[in-house]
């Protein structure tokens, strides 16, 4: 437990993995979910994905020049900022992400997201999930 604590804490691939994930154990998505979208909110909470954030590490481009790829604001072009933030998926994000998670969104709002137990909650994520990774092929 402690070595995967320090795994997640030293990596500056998990900031934000480490946001939601705090123990070490399995995922209730995993039973929930149709293997199809288990497979993109894996993607997603994992970083396995081609989002700027991704991509910049990738070209070793330093973190805080992965901005403004999609938005006009120029923040951090990371996971939190496309399912909260992010100008361009508004709309998708009012078709998939309940008001109460995006009205004033924090960590905290992503961790109640990200570990949601209920089944409408958790497909309406993987499927805005896959609606924001679609953009970045």
């Amino acid at each position: 437990m402690q070595n995967w604590q320090a795994i997640i804490t030293d990596s500056p691939k998990c900031l934000v993995y480490r946001l939601f994930k705090k123990e070490l154990g399995f995922e209730k998505y995993l039973d929930i979910l149709p293997g199809n979208l288990c497979k993109i909110l894996y993607k997603y909470r994992t970083t396995n994905h081609m989002l700027p954030i991704q991509k910049g590490r990738h070209l070793h481009i330093d973190r805080n020049q992965r901005t403004g790829h999609t938005c006009v604001r120029q923040s951090l072009d990371d996971e939190f900022h496309y399912l909260f933030e992010c100008r361009f998926l508004t709309e998708s994000r009012k078709k998939f992400i309940d008001n109460h998670y995006t009205s004033q969104p924090n960590i905290f709002t992503l961790y109640k997201l990200m570990n949601s137990k209920h089944c409408h909650t958790l497909l309406r994520l993987a499927l805005f999930c896959k609606t924001i990774m679609s953009n970045f092929k």
